[in-house]
Order: C-alpha cells, then structure tokens, then sequence
C-alpha cells in the first residue's frame, strides 16, 4: 500500500506499461499495452491526478497510447534525463514531490526516483531498481502492474 494522499503519478513505458519487448517488421515498432494498465490511469485522472509517461523513445506507439488516454509524455534523452523531466513535471503540475509516484524498471529510471517520494519498481525491474524502490510491485511490465500500482494509490 502506498500510504499518504498522492498528488501525481508519472511512469516510464517500456517494461512498466509493456513486457519490453519490440516487434519490428512494418513501418514502426509494435508494442503491446496492457488494457488494465490504461484504465488504471483514466481512472487516476478522473480523480484530478496529473498521469505522464517519461520515456527514452519517442515512438508512434507510445504517442498513440497516450493520447488515447489523455496522459501527457516527455522524451528523455541526454540533454533532458528523467531526473530533470520530473522536475519540470512537478512544478508545471504545481504538486509534491513526495507525493508522486514514479513507476520504473531500468537504470535510467534511477534519477527519477531520486525526484520523488514514491519510486516504485515492477517486478521484473533491474535489480538496483527493486532495492532503490520504496514498493515493488507483484506484477512484471506489461502484465498489469501499472494498474496495481493504481490500486494501492485507490486502495480499492
């Protein structure tokens, strides 16, 4: 359970929202989202909770499934790690950050952690990842664990 009102939940894609896995063959690379997961961040939002996703690839897929929920997302990159990004997204959302959520799996959601008062890694995440998180989810990426996550902030 997370404990305490939570003001904002912020997420990276790749290994939280899919299995991490990349299917080339077309046009673009295919991932496949977990619909459980999507509704768990519809549900955050109906209840006033700023959703982003904070990824290292600016995909098609990615930018589809966040408009389609309605969640805003920002590319990291070299210039912009996610550490940084969380920032931005904590003063333009004007919340705590102790009480944000961020949700990762890999080294590079490290930084994010660093930012907020809620890291939480999926079940499946790097190993430096589950010992730096304050909660570990049940379920892998891809598999639902987003919207665990949802529920611990719900408790429902």
């Amino acid at each position: 359970m997370i404990t305490g009102p939570i003001e904002c939940v912020l997420s990276d894609v790749d290994g939280v929202w899919t299995d991490n896995r990349l299917w080339f063959g077309g046009d673009a690379p295919l991932k496949v989202f977990d619909v459980r997961d999507g509704h768990g961040a519809v549900m955050l939002r109906k209840r006033g909770l700023p959703v982003a996703f904070v990824t290292g690839r600016n995909d098609l897929a990615m930018r589809q499934r966040a408009e389609e929920l309605g969640v805003d997302w920002e590319f990291a990159n070299r210039e912009r790690p996610k550490g940084v990004i969380v920032r931005e997204l904590l003063a333009r959302y004007g919340v705590d950050a102790a009480r944000t959520v961020f949700v990762g799996d890999d080294l590079t959601d490290l930084a994010a952690f660093a930012e907020v008062g809620w890291p939480v890694a999926v079940a499946d995440a790097e190993v430096a990842v589950r010992r730096a998180a304050r909660r570990v989810t049940r379920a892998r990426g891809g598999h639902g664990a987003f919207r665990e996550v949802v529920r611990w902030i719900l408790r429902d």
